[in-house]
């Protein structure tokens, strides 16, 4: 797998600082955090219902006035190998 770095932008901040409060949730269950674990996920690295995380997404947009679009699940490894990723995690 080949990894890039998360941006150094308010996506990347927001990402950065979620996936800190993952791996403080996961050193309580005694369970590292992976680049193969999904970035939306019950505390033990299970993944969220495809429903719940769309149905959550759609709920911030609207509350942002922003106009609808797609959401599509990934995990760490995917956002990190997009291209023109930059910064550091």
């Amino acid at each position: 797998m080949t990894t890039k770095a998360l941006p150094d932008d308010s996506l990347g901040l927001v990402l950065r600082q979620h996936r800190a409060a993952q791996e403080a949730q996961r050193a309580l269950l005694e369970k590292p955090l992976t680049d193969e674990d999904f970035v939306f996920a019950h505390p033990d690295g299970t993944p969220l219902g495809p429903s719940t995380v769309s149905h959550t997404f759609n709920k911030i947009i609207h509350k942002a006035g922003l106009p609808p679009c797609q959401f599509a699940i990934t995990g760490w490894g995917a956002y990190q190998s997009s291209p023109g990723a930059a910064g550091t995690l």
